[in-house]
């Protein structure tokens, strides 16, 4: 038979670094992290939780269902309680929206045009569908580009 497994709180605690230092640092977790940063903590035989959500269900209790817990100083590792806030998946959006951290047009990846071809479509006076040719994508993509509904961003 194995020895009682030491208390999650006990191991959460434990690989927490700045704990003890004076200020509003952050705390930041230094066991295992997953590839977004965030910190990952074994509970029970098989699961593994993220150690922000982890610390604040040790200090605020029970996350209500549906919620989410977010960070104020935006740093995956911190588990500083004070740093963590609950919200909703709108109140989550909006704040990454507010701080910068969407990735838009051309740097989020999946984009098939880029900022200068959005500037090329707005002032041209090919039809959607000439312009959606010329630049591999559907005519819908252009209509958003055209109405700014998409690429916003630029002016």
């Amino acid at each position: 038979m194995s020895p009682p497994r030491t208390p999650v709180g006990v191991r959460l605690w434990a690989k927490v670094n700045g704990r003890d230092e004076p200020g509003d640092d952050c705390w930041e977790w230094m066991g295992l992290r997953n590839a977004r940063g965030y910190g990952r903590i074994k509970v029970g035989r098989s699961s593994e939780l993220v150690t922000h959500r982890v610390a604040w269900e040790l200090t605020n209790g029970p996350i209500p269902d549906g919620l989410f817990v977010l960070h104020h100083c935006d740093n995956p590792p911190c588990v500083r309680p004070d740093h963590l806030f609950i919200g909703t998946t709108a109140e989550n959006m909006a704040d990454r929206d507010a701080k910068g951290r969407q990735a838009r047009g051309q740097r989020q990846g999946r984009a098939r045009l880029v900022e200068s071809d959005v500037r090329y479509i707005r002032s041209s006076t090919e039809s959607q569908r000439e312009l959606g040719r010329r630049f591999a994508v559907d005519r819908t993509t252009i209509k958003a580009v055209v109405e700014r509904s998409s690429w916003r961003h630029v002016p």
